[in-house]
């Protein structure tokens, strides 16, 4: 089996969860991104047919979902999730000069900041 068939499967797998998790038909899900049929729907669920960027873009505005995790199975963390994986080991004194840090950066680039 070639790497493009695995990869179809693993996003059209991924496809078919986030439909599930927001209750949309096959049906509906053709219908709002564009595609011929429920058919279609299904072959990309099952990695028989791939999605071009643009089927990609209006499937993840369809299902509210994160293209990153579409095509890798995992999304990148946000900010909030940075900084707690970089301050929860900090004592108080150095979370505070991050928080300065920031608090004075962010003024430098024009950006009003209630203290």
């Amino acid at each position: 089996m070639s790497n493009t068939t695995e990869l179809n499967k693993e996003i059209g797998a991924r496809i078919k969860e986030l439909r599930l998790k927001k209750n949309i038909t096959q049906d509906t899900l053709s219908e709002l991104v564009n595609v011929c049929s429920a058919q279609q729907v299904s072959n990309i669920e099952r990695g028989i047919n791939g999605i071009s960027v643009l089927k990609l873009k209006e499937i993840c505005i369809a299902l509210d979902a994160n293209a990153h995790y579409i095509l890798l199975g995992n999304t990148p963390e946000t900010i909030d999730q940075t900084l707690k994986k970089c301050t929860e080991q900090m004592n108080e004194l150095q979370r505070q000069h991050v928080i300065d840090y920031i608090i004075s950066y962010a003024k430098s680039c024009g950006i009003e900041v209630d203290e």
